[in-house]
């Protein structure tokens, strides 16, 4: 079985993304602090958020003996907000990004609500940067974790829509384009979504790799997206070809893994 991986997507090559990944730029920049356990999680959709956003950086955050150090974040260039809804939290809209004419960094915990929570509060500094939270009524189309309550987006999603409220509507179309692709092409894996129903198609050798695990390949063997910390996205990364290939890597199991990845 061919058991390769896209460098830039992180896709298995039989289902790479690259082609539809078309990076757009945002005066917003847009800071993520993903769990350490969200690197083992082939669900997780912040790290596809940094290769559509060339203004974004993502850290680590947990692991023994590690702390994370975002300091250089609270430089007075850019204004600063966490996304996150708590009682305090203003409403997203055009007006925040219109009252200074320094760029806003949205810092975004990517993790269950639990970790989430725990990150704002743990990682130093962020306790006293200002919360922002979406607006009420939006409806999450995603549907890779089990048990995802009504109301709650994923990270992806979650970024999607507070650049849309911060620098225009247009920027929702390209963004959401890519996450679904990214959706359907794992439930065609899992067996819930028909082939016929996933844009673009299903590549012949994603079938032929199916055909592969159902004649004895054990499931766990295999994942449609590289698990583990990936190469970091900034100026030089965008420049790799689609299609760039890494080996599998063995990945240990994880006790304790987040039910959903939502806002």
């Amino acid at each position: 079985m061919n058991d390769t991986y896209c460098i830039r997507c992180r896709m298995h090559t039989s289902l790479c993304l690259c082609a539809d990944i078309q990076p757009i730029n945002t005066c917003t920049q847009v800071a993520i602090i993903m769990h350490e356990t969200e690197q083992w999680r082939t669900s997780n959709t912040g790290y596809l958020a940094t290769l559509m956003l060339p203004n974004s950086v993502l850290c680590i955050h947990g692991g023994r003996g590690r702390m994370l150090d975002v300091h250089d974040w609270f430089e007075p260039t850019h204004r600063n907000f966490v996304l996150f809804p708590d009682a305090h939290a203003r409403v997203l809209d055009s007006r925040l990004a219109k009252e200074d004419e320094r760029p806003v960094r949205l810092i975004v915990p990517d993790g269950t609500w639990r970790q989430a929570r725990r990150m704002v509060r743990r990682v130093s500094g962020l306790a006293k940067v200002p919360r922002v939270a979406l607006p009420e009524g939006l409806v999450s189309e995603y549907r890779l974790r089990k048990r995802q309550s009504t109301g709650r987006m994923c990270t992806f999603e979650a970024i999607s829509e507070a650049l849309c409220l911060l620098e225009g509507a247009h920027l929702h179309a390209p963004l959401i384009h890519v996450l679904s692709r990214f959706v359907e092409r794992l439930l065609w894996h899992r067996g819930v979504l028909p082939a016929e129903q996933v844009t673009g198609g299903i590549s012949e050798s994603a079938f032929q790799l199916r055909s592969d695990i159902s004649r004895g390949i054990p499931a766990e063997s295999f994942s449609p997206v590289r698990k583990g910390p990936g190469p970091r996205p900034g100026p030089k990364f965008g420049l790799q070809a689609p299609g760039t290939i890494l080996p599998r890597v063995q990945s240990a199991k994880r006790n304790g893994a987040p039910a959903t990845e939502t806002r």
